[in-house]
């Protein structure tokens, strides 16, 4: 199996799973059976655990860029703060 074939059908599974969790969640609402959000927590709790890292890759990327990129401007400009209060 090509390897692009394999992450799409990994994606698709994940997917599957998480509207399957959405519409069970839906039929607890309108049902009144909240025993059945026992189910779709754990079910979340999974895909949260094992799907995010496939489904929200490029998203999950971005932000660790841009987490980082706060976290080097914030500390430069400590440094800039720290070097301006000893020369005064």
């Amino acid at each position: 199996m090509d390897k692009s074939k394999k992450i799409l059908s990994t994606k698709v599974f994940w997917l599957g799973l998480l509207f399957f969790s959405t519409i069970l969640f839906l039929i607890a609402l309108a049902t009144k059976i909240y025993s059945i959000n026992l189910a779709v927590i754990c079910l979340s709790a999974v895909i949260y655990k094992y799907g995010d890292s496939i489904l929200f890759k490029d998203y999950n990327l971005k932000r660790k860029s841009k987490s980082y990129y706060a976290e080097m401007t914030q500390k430069k400009m400590k440094e800039s703060l720290k070097a301006k209060s000893k020369i005064s």
